[in-house]
Order: C-alpha cells, then sequence, then structure tokens
C-alpha cells in the first residue's frame, strides 16, 4: 500500500499501524484495519475494510468516523480480505 500511494502522489509517506480499540466505537473495530499516514506534518486515518462492504456502508461509515476522528479518514476498500 505504501508504494502504491507513493507512487500516486509521487512523495514519501509513512505508515503505521494503529490500535482504535477504545477510541472508536466497537462497530468500527469490528470492520476496519486501522493505519495511520503521515506526510508533510499532515496525518490521515486509512481504514481497511475486514470484508467486503457495500458501497453505501461504506459511505455511511466515512462520515461516522471522521466525525469521531475529527480529521481525514480514507476507507481503501480494494483491500478488503
Amino acid at each position: 500500500m505504501k508504494e502504491f500511494i507513493e507512487k500516486s502522489i509521487g512523495m514519501e509517506v509513512d505508515i503505521k499501524d494503529v490500535d482504535y480499540n477504545g477510541k472508536l466505537p466497537m462497530i468500527y473495530s469490528s470492520l476496519y484495519d486501522f493505519k495511520i499516514a503521515s506526510m508533510h506534518n499532515i496525518e490521515w486515518l486509512i481504514a481497511i475494510p475486514k470484508e467486503k462492504i457495500n458501497l453505501a456502508q461504506l459511505r455511511k461509515n466515512h462520515r461516522q468516523i471522521e466525525k469521531q476522528k475529527d480529521g481525514f479518514v480514507i476507507i481503501n476498500s480494494s483491500l478488503s480480505r
């Protein structure tokens, strides 16, 4: 994923695993794996679905996670398991 992002934007990105258990409602922790990406002192959350989720549910979850996180959130459905 790191290589894909770096090739797409042409800049180096740092990606770290993060544990959001207890920081977000349990439903999101059970549906997604989370990573923190940072570039030039800007951080954003990457949510990777653990299983296939329909588009309407992805959009709803994205809005809710952004409200909880109060920042940028990217849901990468192409990496779902």
